[in-house]
């Protein structure tokens, strides 16, 4: 099979199955077998990306009676207002999509806009804006176009910040964000075949400029990875090394989930870290641990960076320790070998 050959539909229903499972409302029966209530949404701007995700979910839906069964898709455009044609295409995504019989909405990000980090910025906002959609209609799952290509770019850029073997493992096929499942059934798949799939249903699409303004790094990323490519390392073969890690972060992290239940116990509002125990298992194990407990008092978006967690991992082998705070939880001095770790105000109220 060519790069530049569609999707075909028992393709796309494999991916959706193993990106879906376990997330919020769609069960997966059977091998690529998925009964769903209630409605998808997605994410679409517009893109060749996108407009196939759009394209195949609602031929998914068509062609496996899940109509019938109450499923529906949503999907949702959002203009960050930085081009002036932004808005002109948003209509256009509005047009093709309405026509197929997808519900549509162009959500804006209004007000000012940064001068700085704007990339970075804008993703939040529309984050914001989708998940934010999704809960006033009462959705429960999104769907982004995220694929091959978006994979391999965001290795290199963990790798350029040392990221470690979670980091370096990728994208997640399914994780939460604010409240809704967000999931990701195109990562298997290269841009040119997504395109492949636009031209096969008869659709357009719209090319983003900064997708080749070679100020952002992910545009870098792309000239360096057609080099790669040339010299035989191909999306396709990075892919399977990072299969191969994102498998031996679920190995650590099942082996930390034993560890956590072998040293953590409950104290009140508090975990009750035995160190003796704790001490004895490997660093990566410890860390895992300590961010573990950590999400467990304080719930953030992100665990605490390496750095941090690994200068409070070596204190707490300092049998000096004195008690600090991280991820929003104070972690207490050692008494009869064992450290108590709280949400910061709780520790507070409890002096």
């Amino acid at each position: 099979m060519t790069a530049e050959q569609p999707i075909t539909p028992e393709e796309f229903s494999a991916a959706l199955a193993a990106a879906v499972s376990g997330t919020i409302g769609i069960a997966v029966s059977g091998t690529i077998g998925i009964a769903v209530s209630g409605t998808i949404g997605i994410a679409v701007s517009g893109g060749g990306d996108s407009m196939a995700l759009a394209l195949l979910l609602g031929d998914w839906i068509k062609s496996n009676g899940a109509k019938e069964n109450g499923a529906a898709l949503a999907a949702f455009t959002v203009d960050h207002k930085l081009r002036p044609e932004a808005a002109d295409e948003a209509r256009a995504v509005h047009e093709i999509l309405t026509a197929r019989g997808i519900a549509h909405e162009i959500l804006v990000w209004e007000g000012e806009k940064p001068a700085t980090g704007i990339q970075e910025r804008a993703r939040e906002a529309r984050y914001d804006l989708l998940t934010a959609a999704c809960r006033r209609r009462g959705i429960a799952t999104l769907a982004t176009a995220h694929n091959l290509e978006d994979r391999i770019e965001t290795f290199w850029m963990r790798l350029a910040h040392g990221s470690g073997p979670d980091g370096l493992a990728g994208m997640a096929a399914a994780a939460e964000i604010n409240g809704v499942a967000r999931i990701r059934p195109l990562m298997g798949f290269s841009r040119a075949r997504l395109r492949a799939t636009c031209e096969k249903f008869g659709v357009a699409w719209f090319e983003d400029p900064s997708n080749r303004n070679e100020k952002y790094l992910r545009v870098k990323l792309r000239a360096f990875e057609e080099t790669l490519a040339s010299e035989g390392l191909t999306p396709q073969r990075l892919a399977r090394t990072l299969r191969k890690l994102a498998d031996a972060k679920d190995a650590l992290q099942f082996y930390a989930a034993r560890a956590f239940e072998d040293c953590v116990t409950e104290d009140g509002a508090a975990a009750a870290l035995d160190l003796g125990k704790w001490k004895d298992y490997p660093a990566d194990i410890q860390r895992r641990v300590l961010n573990m407990i950590f999400s467990t008092r304080a719930p953030q978006a992100y665990p605490a960076g390496f750095d941090a967690t690994e200068r409070l991992r070596l204190h707490l082998l300092d049998e000096n320790f004195k008690g600090r705070t991280l991820a929003g939880c104070a972690v207490g001095r050692v008494k009869n070998g064992k450290v108590l770790i709280a949400r910061e105000e709780i520790s507070r109220a409890a002096r």
